[in-house]
């Protein structure tokens, strides 16, 4: 149950009020944009103008076919403009896996203690609509997480990061740089940091833990300097079940400075 066209609350000087409807437009269309690579200038105007007409014709039942409407009345000036992002968006509007009308809790979710809940896509065969839905589903557990704090960690696991965008204002990015503060434990795994740009890069800086698992040779070098040291040697030494972890560790009852260590992970069974 989730409505990627809805306006969220914002507070300005004590008072609770919607956002613009450009403001969620354009967070609509860089989602989508971070995961449709070919879009370009015109295509990212002519869909942000589309959504914007559409919030604020529908306001919270926009829908994706209502998107496909108001590109279509859009087509006069921008006929080959509007055609080339209708093609892209074809498929996931005729699944159309979004529920406008009833109310996600994610609260529900965080609730019990123990319970790990699974949102698993691979009933979606393509990856694009899978990249396009985790970002919504991001954004609508980032709002949620706004209104949470600290002192009440959620912990989420996000598998086969390389996938996500963590570009400027998107919400890994946000998660990375301000998450802690409202109660973010969130976990990027990835097999890969070769197609990370060196400005995504630097946002995993953010990351108060880093854990590596046996890297590519053709990333030791860069992994390293990023740890800020000659850790080139002990990367490439690490064995089956070793990791090496850079962060902070329990000295007492407080966290101490950053440190380096290689670590052993037990076996399953003798866990």
């Amino acid at each position: 149950p989730i409505n990627p066209f809805k306006r969220r609350m914002k507070f300005v000087a004590g008072r609770e009020t919607p956002e613009p409807a450009n403001e969620t437009a354009n967070r609509v269309v860089e989602a989508f944009a971070s995961v449709y690579r070919s879009f370009g200038d015109q295509q990212k105007m002519t869909l942000y103008r589309a959504i914007r007409n559409g919030i604020e014709k529908y306001e919270d039942h926009m829908t994706l076919t209502l998107l496909m409407d108001e590109l279509s009345l859009l087509e006069d000036s921008q006929k080959s403009v509007v055609t080339s992002i209708q093609s892209r968006l074809t498929q996931l509007v005729d699944m159309d896996p979004f529920d406008y009308t009833s109310e996600n809790n994610w609260d529900n979710l965080f609730t019990s203690n123990g319970q790990v809940n699974i949102i698993q896509l691979d009933g979606y065969e393509q990856i694009e609509i899978k990249k396009v839905l985790t970002e919504f589903i991001l954004w609508d557990l980032w709002y949620f997480m706004l209104s949470n704090h600290e002192d009440r960690p959620v912990a989420v696991v996000l598998d086969e990061a390389q996938n996500l965008s963590f570009a400027q204002g998107a919400p890994s990015n946000l998660i990375l740089r301000e998450g802690r503060k409202f109660g973010w434990s969130a976990w990027f795994a990835t097999q890969t940091f070769s197609q990370f740009t060196t400005e995504e890069l630097a946002v995993f800086e953010n990351a108060g833990t880093k854990i590596y698992f046996n890297p590519a040779e053709s990333e030791v070098r860069s992994i390293s300097k990023r740890l800020g040291g000659d850790y080139e040697e002990v990367l490439r030494s690490l064995k089956k079940g070793q990791c090496f972890v850079s962060g902070q560790f329990l000295e007492g009852n407080e966290l101490g400075s950053p440190k380096q260590y290689v670590v052993q992970v037990p076996p399953m069974d003798n866990r």
